[in-house]
């Protein structure tokens, strides 16, 4: 456990941001950072932990959230809106880590990147797997915390818009406490 620890500090110590990181720099240390913890052998709890924190440094979850509920982040309560940023968080961190996981080795391409009006940009890069190249698009905005990532695309689909598609319908038929029982439910029955 103390080495688990260990380690999850000298991860968060070497992911403190620097002002004249580039986005791709930003998103090549965030990618690599958390490859290398999901490379190593231990706990998969512990690994995702620290592969975590790594990403919540990374990713703003506040602004993924808000641009998910989109016009009905404004009507939602402040508790329901720290509420949805939470078990969104845990949806994406857990549903995705096992596909981080099994794509531990896969190469990753830097293609491009493009920064508009000097506070948004999109990194593109390309994975390597064994069936196909994927491109997958990193959107970040400038925030006081240096870049920090708002959507992620993977082959031109957004996970903000496939999520917001899947959540609208829910808060304008039920509401966004409806929502939260959902997601509840969804966040409970995945694997920790």
């Amino acid at each position: 456990m103390l080495s688990a620890l260990l380690a999850l500090a000298l991860v968060l110590v070497s992911e403190a941001p620097r002002a004249s990181e580039s986005p791709t720099e930003v998103v090549r240390a965030t990618i690599s950072a958390v490859l290398d913890i999901a490379r190593r052998d231990g706990p998969d709890a512990v690994q995702r932990t620290e592969a975590l924190a790594v990403v919540r440094r990374h990713f703003d979850f506040e602004s993924m959230s808000r641009r998910v509920l989109a016009t009905h982040w404004a009507g939602a309560l402040p508790a329901e809106r720290a509420r949805f940023v939470e078990l969104f968080t845990e949806l994406l961190t857990r549903s995705y880590w096992r596909k981080i996981a099994k794509y531990r080795g896969a190469p990753v391409e830097y293609v491009s990147e493009r920064i508009r009006e000097g506070r948004y940009a999109t990194v593109a890069t390309l994975v390597q797997t064994d069936q196909a190249r994927v491109p997958v698009d990193y959107r970040l905005q400038r925030t006081d915390r240096g870049w920090q990532a708002y959507d992620v695309a993977i082959e031109q689909v957004s996970l903000v818009r496939n999520y917001r598609g899947s959540f609208q319908d829910i808060v304008r038929k039920e509401g966004v406490a409806a929502l939260l029982t959902q997601l509840e439910a969804k966040v409970a029955a995945l694997p920790p």
